[in-house]
């Protein structure tokens, strides 16, 4: 069982990022939010969730231990899979899905892409009691989350784009959201997302 990881990380796709460990090259699957956060070039710890099926061996990897009992705690919801477990820490993170499950807020749970109203509702029936406590800060979590803006930006750069480029398509994004000085966190991944998409379109 891999539990994690510290090496550099070599490079970083829209899902996931390659760490290297003394030579050898891990493909980590990872929630949006923390692939914004690394850096390539940079020393990374990543806590890890090896997966392994009839076809594969899978690496699920998170900038916290919180993060990785919450994806764990999430496919123990009949129907959720590792896509759908992601797609959730992606879009509301654990705070967000702790406090969503606690409220029973349906909807702030059916935002994240392939999640439906029956699979919240699922969600929120069987983990009702069973995220307490799983999003207070721990040592393993980082001890300052950079800002909306800031992360977008360190993901951008890990990408290799320069900054004033990544400045500019990122301002333009969050104009065409109405967003004047910052990036809630719960859009951090979709703006992540529309930032690369609108350099892309802006490059052909």
């Amino acid at each position: 069982m891999i539990a994690q990881l510290t090496g550099l990380v070599a490079s970083i796709g829209p899902d996931s990022a390659v760490i290297d460990c003394n030579g050898i090259g891990f493909g980590v699957h990872m929630p949006h939010t923390d692939l914004a956060r690394l850096r390539e070039g940079r020393e990374e710890t990543v806590f890890t969730h090896m997966a392994l099926t009839q076809d594969a061996l899978t690496l699920y990897g998170f900038t916290s231990t919180n993060e990785r009992e919450v994806f764990l705690r999430l496919q123990k919801v009949s129907g959720v899979g590792p896509k759908a477990a992601l797609a959730l820490l992606s879009t509301c993170g654990v705070e967000g899905i702790s406090t969503a499950v606690a409220s029973q807020d349906v909807t702030a749970l059916s935002k994240a892409p392939g999640v439906g109203k029956r699979m919240a509702q699922k969600i929120i029936v069987e983990l009702t009691g069973k995220l307490d406590g799983v999003a207070d800060v721990s040592a393993s979590a980082p001890a300052t989350l950079p800002d909306g803006m800031t992360t977008i930006l360190q993901g951008l750069d890990g990408l290799g784009i320069r900054p004033d480029t990544a400045k500019d398509a990122l301002n333009a994004v969050m104009q065409q959201h109405g967003f004047e000085v910052d990036v809630p966190s719960a859009e951090v991944a979709t703006v992540l997302r529309e930032t690369l998409s609108y350099i892309g379109r802006r490059q052909k």
